[in-house]
């Protein structure tokens, strides 16, 4: 039976936050029963993957149900029926939790509590904007939370724009739609349906998503329907963040022969802004003659007016479909290239620890050849920055204190590897061209935003 629904949009995130501590508590669970066994066995790791997913299934569920409950609920004098958006696939929390588990302990526990996060309140936001999709003059508006990222709150300005182009038509989409068995199995909360498959289908709109509709890791914001007739009001702290928006379209370099705005540079300047509001908030009042200490000063900018982030924190990853980067797989060849480098030319490739190719950098000492490759891997689909260069992709991730650069150019229709390798941070190296010697390269944020 379902539970009486939250009405506001607290209590909406209230409960999204319960199913999702309960789902995180669940994991670290699972953690300590499965400690017995050597937490670095392929063992303990298929236990975490096998099992990860069957945890977190139901609460994306149980989201999933509740906020098409909510979307009718928001207009009830209206005769649409909203549906629960189809789950991601099991196989896609297999391979995050598959991920994660290249940390160890609290970090890996983390990485997974960040994409749970995502994974449940990404149920709810894609029910709600899957049904504005299907119900002519339905729009929706991103909820920011009032300490959101940049990049939030730069979509969060946007008000209560978001609609499908196809929302007078039919949906075509991919996956196959739940029998009512399964639909049944689904109500009573079971994970399996009856013929003992992990039920993570329904049919899922097609093609990459919108600006508007990314959303990462950690990430909280919540996607508000606005039926016909009825309207959004932003809370009012949404009125700084479009100041930080004016500001930053008019600082940041524009990209494109039309000089279209840079999403990356302008989530970037604007969380610059608000850290420097914080900072100037927390600092003492400068006095005259007392030796008061000055309120901080806006952070500097690097090349072409971005912002610098601080060290205190990253942007939010994004995913390809997000930034539109091109997908291409690391083959045999470039995994050979990053790890030993071209046999007949020292001066390309060759980043494991010890290869000792001079002015190369190399990944730490205690990063094992699937680690690297998992990781330059990691930084193809996710990413902390994508920046372009000519007719070439430069694509950033820091991962467990490490920056990591993958770039690739387009060619006849096709995307080809160039190089990957990490820029610097913990246990990164670069091998002296006169000397030999192994010189430590510290993280620097900054490079996130240079080519």
């Amino acid at each position: 039976m379902v539970s009486p629904m939250p009405v506001s949009l607290t209590e909406r995130r209230e409960f999204l936050d319960d199913l999702n501590r309960l789902a995180v508590a669940d994991i670290v669970d699972l953690w300590r029963d499965a400690s017995g066994l050597d937490l670095s066995s392929p063992q303990f790791r298929q236990v975490m993957i096998d099992n990860v997913p069957e945890l977190i299934v139901p609460s994306m569920a149980t989201a999933a149900d509740h906020a098409a409950t909510w979307y009718e609920d928001s207009a009830p004098e209206l005769s649409f029926t909203a549906s629960p958006a189809a789950l991601a696939p099991a196989e896609q929390l297999s391979a995050s939790t598959a991920w994660a588990l290249y940390s160890s302990g609290d970090a890996a526990l983390s990485l997974m509590a960040g994409f749970t996060e995502r994974a449940i309140f990404g149920a709810a936001r894609d029910t709600i904007t899957e049904n504005v999709s299907r119900e002519r003059g339905s729009t929706w508006a991103r909820h920011a939370s009032a300490n959101a990222c940049g990049f939030c709150r730069m979509l969060a300005t946007r008000g209560a724009v978001y609609a499908s182009e196809a929302a007078a038509t039919s949906v075509v989409g991919r996956g196959q739609a739940m029998t009512p068995a399964e639909r049944r199995a689904r109500a009573r909360g079971d994970v399996r349906g009856p013929r003992g498959r992990v039920m993570a289908g329904g049919v899922r709109s097609r093609g990459s998503r919108p600006l508007g509709e990314r959303f990462h890791d950690n990430c909280r914001c919540m996607a508000v329907e606005v039926r016909p007739g009825h309207s959004y009001e932003p809370p009012p702290y949404v009125e700084q963040w479009e100041q930080d928006y004016r500001a930053a379209t008019r600082e940041t370099a524009k990209t494109g022969e039309h000089g279209a705005i840079d999403p990356n540079a302008v989530a970037a300047h604007m969380d610059a802004s608000e850290r420097a509001r914080r900072r100037a908030a927390s600092a003492p009042a400068a006095r005259a003659g007392t030796g008061g200490r000055k309120p901080p000063t806006p952070p500097p900018t690097g090349g072409q007016g971005l912002a610098v982030p601080g060290p205190e924190d990253l942007p939010p990853l994004r995913s390809r479909a997000e930034t539109g980067a091109p997908f291409f797989v690391i083959d045999e060849q470039a995994r050979r290239h990053i790890l030993d480098g071209e046999p007949d030319k020292p001066t390309k490739g060759g980043h494991r620890f010890g290869t000792g190719r001079p002015n190369k950098t190399e990944f730490p000492q205690d990063w094992d050849d699937d680690r690297i490759i998992a990781a330059v891997e990691a930084t193809i689909e996710e990413h902390h920055s994508v920046i372009a260069s000519g007719d070439s992709t430069i694509r950033r991730r820091v991962i467990d204190d490490v920056m990591i650069t993958v770039r690739s150019y387009e060619e006849n229709g096709r995307t080809v590897f160039v190089h990957a390798y990490p820029v610097g941070g913990r246990g990164v190296v670069r091998n002296d061209p006169a000397t030999g010697e192994r010189v430590p390269v510290p993280l620097d944020l900054e490079r996130l935003y240079r080519p």
